[in-house]
């Protein structure tokens, strides 16, 4: 009996011994265990945190709207991964956005992964400054990561073997102010009557204004030293003269500019009116000295004189013709001599 306890004995304590060594086998040869980070749907993930959504593998921004990116780093060995720079592409009008993470050791030495980004018509998406920041798997920042990621990458350091990090980074979605026209406004015609007691009176004054330019008054001078005050209606407005003569008369028109007034006026909008004792009263436009047009002077040529040629062979030639001449009147003269011996 008590060769059989002590038999129970030996043969506990030999299992207890071989319970003890294979509970302890893995962490002797952790260290030698090649680490890797995982690719694949899921490692890399965005939202769009304005709209409180949910993370997944696409999203779409509106103006305004903030992009939330978020990378799981799992080391699924067990060695320790050096030197792991995390690198994305953001796609400013939208797209397929990567994501690579490269590092020293572990069997393969590259993760990578993507995601799908939409932006609304207009907008661009664009990395915000110091939003790079590395969180442990219980959601505790680590430290910022500085910027570079959608770039060259940033360096994320080391990851242990069997362990979850995460790097995330946000970009907004900006849209371009569309540059408002730039307000229009002008006075067009402005009409006149007269009558023979050198009255004048308007019978239309037409303006426009486009692009918030609104019409608010206009104001008439007469042409003799007086004026209208800013009426919202000068249609019907009357004048009298005090004597005979020709009057210009002149509409400004008022308008309202982002909040400020602008005036204007034009030929369109001047007439002069003639009142004389013994005709009619007579409307007409302004008389305008027109610009002279420049004009270009017309270069003139004169074809040269060919000049005679003076050369010897041209003197010798006149002095032939020159001798012969005269050898001949001179046999004329001898013969009529002769003749009247």
């Amino acid at each position: 009996m008590n060769i059989l306890r002590k038999a129970a004995a030996t043969g506990t304590a030999v299992i207890g011994l071989s319970i003890a060594a294979l509970t302890f086998t893995p962490a002797l040869v952790s260290a030698d265990s090649p680490g890797q980070i995982d690719s694949g749907t899921g490692v890399y993930v965005v939202k769009n945190s304005t709209q409180s959504g949910s993370y997944g593998a696409s999203a779409s921004a509106t103006c305004n709207d903030t992009l939330q990116f978020s990378i799981r780093l799992h080391n699924s060995g067990y060695g320790t991964l050096n030197d792991i720079n995390v690198a994305t592409t953001l796609p400013a009008n939208g797209g397929t956005s990567n994501m690579t993470a490269t590092y020293t050791g572990g069997v393969v030495n590259e993760a990578n992964s993507s995601v799908s980004l939409s932006v609304g018509s207009g907008g661009s998406l664009s990395y915000v400054s110091g939003s790079s920041e590395l969180y442990d798997g219980n959601d505790n920042l680590i430290k910022d990561l500085g910027d570079g990621i959608t770039g060259s990458g940033v360096n994320v350091g080391s990851l242990y073997g069997s362990t979850v990090e995460f790097v995330n980074y946000k970009a907004k979605a900006t849209c371009a102010t569309p540059t408002p026209p730039t307000p229009a406004y002008s006075c067009d015609l402005l009409s006149l009557t007269a009558e023979d007691n050198k009255t004048v009176k308007i019978s239309d004054l037409k303006t426009s204004a486009t692009n918030g330019a609104t019409f608010s008054s206009a104001t008439v001078n007469w042409g003799d030293n007086s004026s209208t005050q800013a009426l919202a209606n000068i249609v019907g407005q009357s004048h009298q003269y005090a004597n005979y003569g020709t009057y210009t008369v002149v509409a400004t028109a008022n308008f309202s500019v982002n909040g400020s007034t602008k005036s204007a006026s034009s030929e369109s909008c001047e007439q002069q009116v003639t009142f004389a004792p013994s005709t009619p009263p007579v409307v007409t436009p302004p008389t305008t000295t027109p610009t002279p047009t420049p004009t270009t002077p017309v270069a003139t040529t004169t074809t040269p004189t060919t000049l005679v040629n003076t050369g010897p062979g041209s003197v010798i030639a006149i002095f032939a013709v020159v001798s012969t001449a005269s050898a001949v009147a001179y046999r004329y003269f001898i013969g009529r001599r002769l003749a009247r011996q």
